[in-house]
C-alpha cells in the first residue's frame, strides 16, 4: 500500500492500548484515545501515522468511526514488529486520523460496490464494508492473500454473507484450501460478464501490484476511473 509523503504530523501521546492477535503474524492494536483524535475520524479508509522507537509508519483504521482507534498491524518492518512485541501500553504517539478515505456519499440504490483487499489492505475494507451494508447495498468483496491463515478478520467477514447482506471470496496463492476458497489472484475474477460493471463502483486497497493490475482489468471492462477508488 502507498502512502502520501506530505502529511504534516501533530503527534498525540497514546495513554493506554491493547493488542490481541486476529491471523498469522498479525494483530489489532486498540488505542485508548479520545476527544478530537477520535472525533477527526468519520470516513473508513483514513488513516494514522504512528511514532515509536523503532520509526514512524502509517496505518489505515481498521475500526467503523465512532468507536475506538484499530490498527490491523501486520509482522514486517521495524515499527510494525515493534509493535507486535511492545509491552502493550508502552509508549507511542499518533498523529489525528488523516486523508479523505474512501468516498461513497455519492452512491445510490443500484449501485454494485466491489472491494478488492489483499494482506493488511483488509484494514480500511473492514469499516468500509460496515458502512456500505448500513446503506443496504450488499458489497461484493474479493479478498486475496498468501494463505488462508494470514487472511485477518475473515469470520466476520463471512457473517456478512451469511446474513444475506455481501458476498465475500476468498483466494489464496498458496497452502491449503478449504471450503468456498479459490486458488489464484483476486484480479482473475474481473472476467467479462462476471459482475455488473455498467452499475460498479470499486474500492482498492492492498499490495501495489493488485492496485495496479485491478484498476487496468476494471478500465478494459468499462469501469471509468471515478468509480475507480483509493483511500488516499
Amino acid at each position: 500500500m502507498a502512502w502520501p509523503m506530505d502529511v504534516e504530523n501533530a503527534w498525540h501521546r497514546v495513554p493506554r492500548w491493547s493488542r490481541r492477535p486476529v491471523a498469522r503474524s498479525q494483530a489489532l492494536l486498540t488505542l485508548g484515545l479520545a476527544g478530537d483524535v477520535l472525533a477527526a475520524y468519520t470516513t473508513p479508509g483514513q488513516f494514522v501515522k504512528v511514532r515509536t522507537p523503532a520509526g514512524d509508519a502509517f496505518f489505515a483504521l481498521a475500526n467503523q468511526p465512532g468507536s475506538a482507534l484499530e490498527l490491523l498491524v501486520k509482522e514486517g518492518g521495524a515499527v510494525a514488529d515493534w509493535l507486535l512485541q511492545a509491552p502493550e501500553g508502552t509508549p507511542l504517539d499518533v498523529t489525528a486520523p488523516q486523508g479523505a478515505g474512501f468516498r461513497v456519499t455519492d452512491l445510490s440504490e443500484g449501485t454494485a460496490p466491489l472491494l478488492c483487499a489483499t494482506g493488511s489492505g483488509i484494514a480500511p475494507v473492514r469499516p468500509l464494508m460496515s458502512a456500505l451494508v448500513a446503506l443496504k447495498l450488499r458489497p461484493t468483496l474479493l479478498y486475496g492473500g498468501r494463505f488462508l491463515e494470514e487472511l485477518a478478520f475473515l469470520p466476520e467477514l463471512r457473517a456478512y454473507q451469511e446474513r444475506g447482506q455481501a458476498e465475500v471470496r476468498v483466494f489464496v496463492s498458496q497452502g491449503e484450501l478449504a471450503d468456498r476458497h479459490a486458488r489464484g489472484w483476486l484480479v482473475d475474477a474481473l472476467q467479462p460478464g462476471a459482475f455488473p460493471y455498467e452499475r460498479t463502483v470499486a474500492f482498492l486497497c492492498g499490495v501495489p501490484a493488485m492496485v495496479k493490475q485491478a484498476t487496468s482489468r476494471l478500465t478494459e471492462l468499462g469501469v471509468p476511473p471515478e468509480r475507480i477508488r483509493l483511500n488516499f
